[in-house]
């Protein structure tokens, strides 16, 4: 989506802010609330609601775009599943893809897809939250479950296939 106010554009597929076409460096977390603004210009916005929005699209946001694998990306970030998603817009539609990923293997260990009318932005988040929140839980269970159960394996000397 490009916004266009004055002889700016905001371009939030690019991740890009241009001043008469020419691309302007800006921190991630400027972006993120510009964004935010721009998107619900018209509209009273609070302040949990910006903080919220910021922090949580920037923990991360410096590693759009790079090659770095699940292993090191989760050793840098101190955890041991990763979700990585997309959001695109369509019209009065949005959807949203997850995937849960073992940090330590890279496997994929479960994804999904959600696809909603898009009217009011904060019921369509809360959603959308709540459902991943409800299905990555368990997820991340059983793959513990099933770490424990190797390691068990292992250490009685049965290999695994």
């Amino acid at each position: 989506m490009v916004y266009k106010f004055g002889t700016y554009e905001l371009d939030t597929g690019r991740f890009e802010l241009r001043a008469g076409g020419t691309p302007l460096s800006i921190e991630p977390q400027a972006f993120s609330l510009l964004e935010l603004l721009v998107s619900n210009r018209g509209k009273m916005i609070s302040k949990d609601a910006i903080l919220e929005e910021v922090t949580a699209r920037n923990t991360t946001f410096g590693y759009k775009n790079t090659t770095l694998g699940a292993k090191p990306l989760g050793s840098e970030l101190g955890v041991g599943y990763l979700v990585e998603g997309s959001v695109r817009r369509s019209g009065d539609r949005i959807r949203v893809t997850a995937e849960l990923i073992d940090a330590e293997t890279g496997l994929q260990l479960w994804t999904d897809r959600y696809d909603r009318q898009f009217r009011d932005v904060f019921a369509v988040q809360d959603e959308i939250t709540a459902m991943l929140g409800a299905r990555l839980e368990p997820e991340i269970g059983l793959a513990e479950r099933m770490k424990l159960y190797i390691a068990g394996l292992t250490k009685a000397g049965i290999p695994e296939r």
